[in-house]
């Protein structure tokens, strides 16, 4: 799958006052998650700087990984954990990178979807902001709803999500000493409306949807044998 600038942009703008103050905010909440996870083969898909990790966790960037549309870095079914750091984001078809994703985790794998909402107040700013194509306007903004409908071809439930980033994007708002009492309140008024969405996904324990192979069993006809309740019936006019 051919990549695009977008995710050396926006890798450069994470490096930012703003994008450091994000990403020190994702790294409080993220690791929190995994401590449950079993197994151990974790990894996490960055942009273009890699973020510290916990020790059992490989790291691999966006470009290494989809970068190829016909060759796999990765063999199928061999991750617990796949972290996609803002890589619906900068892809030209987010649904594929979905697809890949899938194809990489084991039946009971956790798929970690970080990437910014469309519904928060950077996501109002985007419409204004995105006619200049300056970064991170241009990025995906893809919505919880939206990603769902993506995972549910696949076979995927959300078990968790929220959100972090109510500070406007401005440098001298995140260095105000208002700002984490304000994000605190904001965080806990609007959990699900921040600047970035953390989704947690998994496959359910059991199949959501028949299989067409399923199906095709069930309603195959046994040669030579008549169904029960038919049968039942001829027998019961037989004795009348």
């Amino acid at each position: 799958m051919p990549t695009t600038d977008l995710h050396f942009e926006l890798g450069r703008w994470l490096q930012s006052p703003v994008g450091q103050q994000l990403e020190a905010r994702l790294l409080a909440v993220l690791p929190n998650l995994s401590q449950a996870w079993p197994g151990i083969n974790h990894l996490q898909v960055d942009l273009e700087k890699a973020l510290p990790v916990k020790r059992n966790v490989r790291q691999m960037s966006y470009a290494e990984l989809f970068s190829s549309s016909e060759y796999s870095p990765l063999p199928g079914g061999s991750l617990d954990s796949l972290t996609l750091m803002y890589s619906l984001d900068v892809a030209r078809e987010p649904h594929r990178v979905l697809h890949m994703a899938d194809q990489w985790l084991a039946g009971s794998g956790y798929l970690v979807i970080v990437g910014f909402n469309p519904y928060s107040l950077w996501g109002l700013l985007r419409w204004v902001m995105r006619w200049f194509q300056t970064t991170p306007w241009k990025a995906g903004f893809y919505s919880v709803h939206r990603i769902r409908d993506w995972l549910k071809v696949l076979n995927y439930d959300i078990h968790y999500h929220t959100s972090f980033g109510h500070t406007p994007p401005l440098e001298r708002v995140y260095q105000s000493r208002l700002c984490r009492p304000y994000e605190r309140f904001m965080s806990w008024l609007l959990p699900r409306m921040g600047a970035v969405n953390i989704i947690v996904a998994k496959r359910p324990l059991y199949p959501m949807t028949p299989t067409r192979q399923r199906l095709t069993h069930l309603e195959k006809p046994v040669a030579g044998a008549v169904a029960g309740p038919t049968r039942n019936w001829h027998d019961k006019k037989r004795h009348d």
